[in-house]
């Protein structure tokens, strides 16, 4: 509905209500990321990973920041995180399949 000034004044009093709750953080991520304030994004995702370093949406949020900056190396690392924690969450996967395929290794086994 692109009411991304609503959707961050809500997740910003969530986060002053209770700011070391990394889901919070990681939905701060997210709004910033489809606004799209990508540097907020970084920002956010990291404070997540920082409040909880297994927090895999956290790893999944600065994937998909990293990858619309350019930066698929740390994209990748990033979900390299996310499937750990997550134990191969599917969204994993798939954004890691999405980078790989951009950077053109469509090869089997995936090595990218």
């Amino acid at each position: 509905m692109s009411r991304y000034e609503e959707a961050s004044l809500a997740i910003r009093h969530a986060r002053d209500l209770d700011p070391l709750n990394a889901t919070n953080h990681a939905l701060s991520a997210q709004v910033a990321f489809v606004a799209p304030q990508l540097s907020w994004c970084v920002q956010f995702a990291q404070q997540a990973i920082t409040i909880d370093p297994e927090f895999w949406i956290g790893y999944i949020q600065l994937a998909q920041v990293y990858e619309q900056l350019g930066k698929a190396d740390l994209a990748l690392r990033a979900l390299n995180n996310a499937g750990r924690f997550s134990s191969g969450n599917s969204k994993a996967i798939a954004l890691r399949g999405y980078i790989c395929g951009k950077l053109g290794k469509t090869k089997k086994p995936m090595r990218c």
